[in-house]
């Protein structure tokens, strides 16, 4: 078994670095996008400590000490660490003149391989084989969308990489309507892309510069 916190440092270590090489590879500021990633970790986490000191205020309630005592009482809520994170993201990102969509989209696509981490940590290893290779897609495909002379339309239409984030942790989840209304606006914002990866790749037009 892969210790819970041997597992979040390598996860973070993992995302960070992922989020750095992306900004270094599309010439951003990558001072601003680490400040970024760093506010809407910190942000995160506070909101995922408060969320689930909400849903189990009865170990807390007799001694408040224990609210800052996450080594011995541990627990997090993912839903609001996501929702506090990308809400960070947006303002940091409006602040620093990033484009938004395209910093959400940065910490999307970093963010498949930690969930393969994340499930390998709690031995899900089957959703950890599917993060896996949900990670090796996307990768190739945002290759793709950089390099490909086909789809350099989509190179800039930001928000494929963090909706299939969304989809995918949503289903995890269990959460089937939030995850379907994602999946429709990922299918009508993308589906010229996916008609033409459809038509593309048998014909072996799939070329790279």
């Amino acid at each position: 078994m892969v210790p819970i916190g041997l597992t979040l440092v390598i996860s973070f270590l993992v995302f960070t670095f992922l989020v750095w090489n992306q900004a270094r590879t599309r010439g951003l500021a990558q001072e601003q996008v680490l400040d970024t990633l760093l506010l809407a970790t910190m942000l995160g986490l506070i909101a995922a400590r408060a969320g689930y000191i909400y849903l189990h205020w009865g170990i807390f309630s007799n001694d408040l000490s224990r609210l800052i005592l996450v080594v011995k009482y541990p627990g997090w809520e993912l839903l609001p660490f996501v929702a506090a994170a990308g809400i960070a993201t947006i303002l940091a990102s409006i602040s620093f003149g990033l484009d938004w969509l395209l910093m959400l989209d940065i910490f999307g696509l970093a963010s498949f391989p930690v969930l393969a981490l994340g499930f390998l940590g709690t031995q899900n290893y089957s959703l950890s084989a599917v993060a896996a290779l949900l990670t090796v897609l996307m990768f190739f495909l945002a290759r793709q969308l950089r390099h490909n002379v086909f789809l350099a339309d989509f190179s800039r239409r930001y928000g494929l990489f963090i909706l299939g984030y969304l989809i995918f942790q949503l289903s995890s989840l269990l959460m089937w309507l939030p995850a379907a209304v994602i999946l429709i606006i990922l299918i009508a914002r993308y589906w010229r892309l996916f008609k033409l990866l459809l038509y593309a790749i048998p014909k072996r037009s799939f070329k790279t510069n």
